[in-house]
C-alpha cells in the first residue's frame, strides 16, 4: 500500500469521524430543543407538526455552519434513525476489504497444499502446474480486489465532494444528490458473479463474455504475479518458504 492510498484512507476515516461527531451534536442539540417545546393539548396532531418544524428550524439556526458539514444527510434523517447512504458505503467498503485479505489467504492455502502433493507426487518436474481449483481462488481472488478498489473509487468521489462544499465550488444541495447518487451506487453488483461461483468461469477466462474486462486484467496480472514462483524449479523454493513460515508461526 502506498503513502498516496494510507494518507487517502486517513483523511478518509478523519471526515467520517468529524460527520459521526457533527451528527452526535445536532442529536443533542435537537434533544434539548424537544425539552424546552410544549405542545398545546388541543389539536394534538396539528400542533405536534408545528412542533417538529419548530425543532428544526431551531436546529438549522443554532447550528448551521456544522450542518453544512453533513452533506450526506436529508432533513428527513433528522427525526428518523435510518442509516445514511456514507454509512452504507463504508460497510460495503470494509466488507469487501475484508474478503479480499479472505480470497487472497485462500489462494496462498490452496497454492500451499497443492505444491506439497505435487513434491510428493512430482519431485524431479521443473514446472509446476496448478490445479482448476486454484485457478478458481485466484480468479476470486481478482475478483475481490476489483470489488474493493470500486468501492474505494466511489468513497474517493464522495470525499471530493466534500471538499468542493468546503471550498465553495458547489452547494449543499449540489452535493446531497452527487454523494447520494454515488453512494447508492451499485456497480459491484456486475462483478460478484466470478466471486461466488469463480468455477463456472475459470474454464477460458479471456474468451468469457460474462466476465468484466476489469476482472480479467486484474486475474491475468495476479495469475503472472504467482505463475513467475512456479516455472524453473522455483516452484521448490515458495514451498520452502512456506514451510519455513509455518515453523515461524509454530
Amino acid at each position: 500500500m502506498n503513502q498516496v492510498t494510507i494518507f487517502s484512507i486517513v483523511i478518509l476515516i478523519a471526515i467520517f469521524l468529524l460527520y459521526r461527531y457533527v451528527e452526535r451534536r445536532l442529536n443533542q442539540i435537537e434533544n434539548r430543543i424537544a425539552h424546552k417545546d410544549v405542545v398545546p393539548e388541543n389539536n394534538e396532531a396539528k400542533n405536534s407538526l408545528t412542533a417538529v418544524e419548530k425543532k428544526l428550524s431551531a436546529i438549522q439556526n443554532l447550528c448551521s455552519p456544522l450542518f453544512l458539514l453533513n452533506i450526506f444527510d436529508t432533513w428527513s434523517s433528522l427525526t428518523t434513525d435510518d442509516s445514511t447512504q456514507l454509512e452504507l458505503l463504508v460497510k460495503d467498503f470494509e466488507e469487501a476489504e475484508e474478503t479480499r485479505v479472505s480470497k487472497i489467504k485462500g489462494v496462498n492455502d490452496t497454492e500451499k497444499e497443492e505444491l506439497q502433493e505435487y513434491e510428493e507426487k512430482h519431485p524431479n518436474k521443473k514446472e509446476f502446474e496448478p490445479s482448476h481449483s486454484l485457478k478458481c481462488d485466484i480468479l476470486a481472488a481478482s475478483t475481490a480486489i476489483v470489488i474493493r478498489q470500486t468501492l474505494h473509487e466511489q468513497l474517493e468521489a464522495v470525499k471530493e465532494l466534500f471538499f468542493d462544499v468546503l471550498n465553495g465550488k458547489i452547494s449543499i444541495k449540489e452535493a446531497r444528490q452527487k454523494s447520494i447518487k454515488i453512494a447508492s451506487r451499485k456497480d459491484i453488483h456486475d462483478l460478484e458473479n466470478t466471486l461466488y461461483s469463480p468455477e463456472l468461469y475459470a474454464n477460458d477466462i479471456e474468451k468469457d463474455k460474462d466476465i468484466h474486462p476489469e476482472i480479467k486484467k486484474q486475474f491475468k496480472e495476479f495469475f503472472a504475479m504467482y505463475q513467475k514462483r512456479w516455472g524453473d524449479n522455483k516452484w521448490k523454493d515458495r514451498l520452502k518458504w512456506y514451510k519455513e513460515m509455518e515453523n515461524y508461526e509454530n
